[in-house]
C-alpha cells in the first residue's frame, strides 16, 4: 500500500512538472519568444507562473526529478537533484540572465528585483 501511494504522488509530481513545462512553452510560443536556451528573446515573458519564478521550467524540471524519485523510492535517485540544481544555475541561467539584462535592460533589472529566480 505504501508503494502504490508513493507511486502515485511519484507519478502526480512528474504529472504536475510537465503540465507547468507545457504551459510555459506556449507562452512564449504566444509572446513571439524562443525557448532555446541560449538564444536571444524577443520578449520578456513575466505572465502566468513567472510572475512568481524567473525560470518556472527549470524549476518544474527540478519537480520531475523529484517525482521520479519519490516514485523509484530510493534515496540515491534524489542525488541527480543536486548536480542538475548546479547546472542549471552555473551553465544555463546565469548565462541566460545576462542576455537578458543586455536585451531589455531596465525592464528586466526591475523583474529581477520583484521575482525570485527559483520560487
Amino acid at each position: 500500500m505504501l508503494g502504490e501511494s508513493r507511486a502515485l504522488v511519484g507519478l502526480g509530481l512528474v504529472g504536475l512538472g510537465f503540465a507547468l513545462i507545457f504551459y510555459c512553452v506556449g507562452l512564449f510560443h504566444r509572446s513571439g519568444t524562443t525557448i532555446e536556451p541560449g538564444d536571444v528573446s524577443e520578449a520578456l515573458v513575466i505572465r502566468g507562473p513567472y510572475r512568481w519564478s524567473r525560470n518556472p521550467i527549470y524549476a518544474s524540471m527540478f519537480v520531475v526529478l523529484v517525482g521520479t524519485a519519490v516514485w523509484f523510492g530510493n534515496a540515491t535517485a534524489f542525488l541527480p537533484l543536486v548536480g542538475f540544481h548546479w547546472v542549471i544555475s552555473s551553465q544555463f541561467i546565469a548565462l541566460e540572465e545576462q542576455m537578458l539584462i543586455e536585451r531589455f535592460g531596465d525592464e528586466y533589472h526591475e523583474y529581477r528585483g520583484k521575482v525570485r529566480r527559483w520560487l
